[in-house]
C-alpha cells in the first residue's frame, strides 16, 4: 500500500520531462499535460509508464446542444452572469481549419521527432507514441488529443473543469469525452477525505492485479473509478 519512493517517481517524471521538451523544440500550437497514477501517487513501482498529452491549442470542440440547454437552466434560475457569458461564448468565431488534419499532423510529427532520439518507440498503437527512455529505465506514453469544453469549463475556466478528447490514428477520428485532470483532483480531496486511505487501497489493488496468477481485465482507470 505503500507510496513508491519519491527518486523513483522524480525518474519517472524526468522521463516525461525529456520527451516533452524534444517535442516543444519541434512542433508548434501544442500545450503539454500530464495525467494518469503518477500524478494522484498511485502508481505502483515497475509497473506504471507516465502519460504526455500533446494538445493541440488551436482550437476545442464543444457540444452547442448542451450549452444552450444550460443557458436555459440559467434563464430559469435567473442567472444573469451564467446566460450571458454562454451566450457571449457560443457567438464567438469558430475555427474554420480541419481539426482532424491537425492532429494527424501532431501525432505524425511526434513520431518523427522521438523515432530520431528514441531505439525503442513503438508508433503501432492507434493512440499512443509509446517510448522508453533507455539511460533512467522508465517508459512514456505520448498522447495526442484536443480540448473539450462545457458549460462548467466556460463559466469556470480551470484546467480540471476541461475535459480532452483523444487522436486515434487508426480510425482518423476522435475517442470519447474524457476528464483525466478532474480525475486527479476528486483521487487527491478524497483521499484528504478519508485520511489517506483512498490511495493506500488504490495500489493494493493494483498489486493484486499483478500478482494475480489469473489474467484480470481491469485497467488502472477502472480501479481507480
Amino acid at each position: 500500500m505503500k507510496g513508491v519512493e519519491p527518486n523513483y517517481t522524480q525518474k519517472t517524471k524526468e522521463a516525461g520531462e525529456r520527451v516533452k521538451q524534444h517535442l516543444n523544440d519541434k512542433l508548434e500550437a501544442v500545450t503539454f499535460e500530464y495525467q494518469g497514477s503518477v500524478m494522484t501517487n498511485t502508481h505502483i513501482k515497475g509497473h506504471s509508464d507516465i502519460d504526455l498529452l500533446t494538445i493541440c491549442n488551436k482550437f476545442h470542440s464543444y457540444n452547442s446542444e448542451k450549452i444552450k440547454e444550460s443557458i436555459n437552466e440559467a434563464y430559469k434560475r435567473r442567472d444573469n452572469f451564467s446566460v450571458k457569458r454562454l451566450e457571449e461564448y457560443l457567438r464567438e468565431p469558430k475555427y474554420q481549419g480541419n481539426s482532424l488534419e491537425d492532429l494527424k499532423k501532431i501525432r505524425y510529427d511526434s513520431e518523427n521527432v522521438l523515432k530520431n532520439i528514441y531505439d525503442i518507440c513503438d508508433i503501432t498503437k492507434p493512440k499512443a507514441i509509446k517510448i522508453e527512455n533507455k539511460a533512467l529505465v522508465r517508459e512514456v506514453d505520448i498522447v495526442i488529443a484536443k480540448w473539450y469544453k462545457d458549460a462548467d469549463s466556460v463559466l469556470n475556466d480551470k484546467k480540471e473543469n476541461t475535459g480532452i478528447q483523444i487522436f486515434n490514428k487508426q480510425l482518423n477520428a476522435t475517442e470519447n469525452i474524457d476528464f483525466p485532470f478532474l480525475s486527479i483532483s476528486r483521487i487527491n480531496e478524497k483521499n484528504i477525505k478519508t485520511n489517506k486511505r483512498l490511495k493506500k487501497m488504490i495500489r493494493f489493488l493494483k498489486n493484486i492485479k499483478i500478482n494475480s496468477e489469473n489474467s484480470i481485465s481491469i485497467s488502472s482507470f477502472d480501479i481507480n473509478a
